[in-house]
């Protein structure tokens, strides 16, 4: 019987970007990664760790068209994601496992994650009395 996942990336600013990974209550996480900066990056990010936990045969959802493509066409646009489109293919193929795309608004990480990112900015809003964050600037001697 094979397992089934969701996975969904999300950037914001060029500051940062989280990623999450879920399957059926059985196996959450989300993450954020300060090193990557766009959505499709960290949708890669977020492939590769759910091959890497996932069993034999699973069946793996994204809402990036662009990934599925990449990952199926053997092309890799982008210099920093070489090493890990590499380790995807192999995974896919070691694993035997199929990537999906499912609609955004049908993907249960995608849901997950952007409910976490609402929480968090809404958190960081009640903390400041709703004034916008600053990032202060510290001061060279």
């Amino acid at each position: 019987m094979s397992d089934t996942w969701y996975v969904d990336g999300s950037g914001w600013s060029g500051i940062s970007c989280a990623y999450c990974i879920y399957q059926s209550k059985k196996y959450k996480l989300i993450k954020v990664l300060y090193d990557i900066h766009n959505a499709f990056e960290c949708e890669m990010f977020a492939l590769l760790e759910a091959l890497e936990v996932c069993k034999y045969n699973s069946k793996i959802y994204t809402d990036s068209k662009q990934a599925i493509k990449e990952i199926r066409k053997n092309e890799c646009q982008k210099e920093i994601l070489k090493e890990v489109h590499k380790k995807i293919r192999d995974l896919v193929e070691k694993k035997n496992c199929q990537i999906f795309w499912k609609k955004r608004d049908e993907n249960l990480s995608g849901k997950l994650l952007e409910d976490r990112l609402c929480k968090l900015k809404l958190y960081k809003m009640l903390s400041t009395n709703g004034k916008r964050l600053k990032w202060k600037r510290r001061k060279r001697y």
